[in-house]
Order: C-alpha cells, then sequence, then structure tokens
C-alpha cells in the first residue's frame, strides 16, 4: 500500500468518524424547545413544547370537525433523553390505529423517547411506525 493509499483511508475514516459525531450530538432541553408533527392512517396529532414547561397538544381525527386540544407540562431527562408529559393524550394503539379513549388523558406520565439525527429531532408515539418529527 502506497503513502497515498494509507493517507486517503486515513481521511475516510475520518470523515466518517465525523459525520458519526455530528449524529450522535446530545439534545439538550433547549433543543426541544418548538413544534412536532405526525401523521397517522387515522389523522394528525401537533405537539408544541414551550419553555415555560408547558405543551400543547393538538389531535384532528379524520370524519370529525373539531380538533381536540389538551394542555399539560413537560421536562426533559437528558440523561436518558426521556421526555415527559405528564397527563397526555395517547392518540394511537401499538398496531398502529386510534386508541379508542384518546380523548381521555393518561392518569400519569407519558414518557417518550427523544431521537436526534443530525439536526431531525423525533418523538416516539404509541403508534410503533410513527414519530413526532419537529418542525424548522
Amino acid at each position: 500500500m502506497s503513502l497515498n493509499e494509507v493517507y486517503r483511508h486515513k481521511f475516510g475514516f475520518l470523515i466518517i468518524l465525523f459525520i458519526l459525531m455530528l449524529a450522535c450530538s446530545k439534545t439538550t432541553k433547549q433543543d426541544l424547545y418548538g413544534t412536532y408533527f405526525a401523521r397517522y392512517s387515522f389523522g394528525k396529532e401537533i405537539l408544541i413544547l414551550r419553555p415555560n414547561g408547558e405543551y400543547i397538544q393538538e389531535v384532528s381525527v379524520k370524519g370529525d370537525t373539531k380538533i381536540l386540544i389538551h394542555k399539560g407540562q413537560w421536562w426533559y431527562n437528558e440523561e436518558d433523553d426521556i421526555l415527559n408529559l405528564e397527563k397526555a393524550l395517547i392518540i394511537a394503539e401499538m398496531s398502529g390505529g386510534l386508541r379508542k379513549n384518546y380523548q381521555v388523558p393518561s392518569k400519569g406520565i407519558v414518557a417518550t423517547g427523544v431521537t436526534r439525527i443530525f439536526h431531525k429531532i423525533m418523538l416516539g408515539t404509541g403508534d410503533e411506525g410513527v414519530y413526532l418529527v419537529k418542525q424548522e
């Protein structure tokens, strides 16, 4: 292997390492502030995380003309990348369908994982295939 090939391999490795470091950057509480959107087979959900610790959920279900609005408190566990929503609405079943009593807030805390890929922040939902994606 020539010296040029060795340098190319090392340079390529450093570029890959740099990209992975960007992709895996730590999410802070301040990064979470903003509006998130999810589209389900049965409707859509908007989640707004405010700096004062308040969240607002807006849920629209196909075939229903009214928008369900719910408010509560949120906090973030940076160590575990977990967003906690107090008494949140759980919209979707894990199977992907609309939850039967989606209009009734949970009695406790809804904990959801926070995923960051480069600058895109996503929050898990009850539906395994759908994420709440932060809007820029």
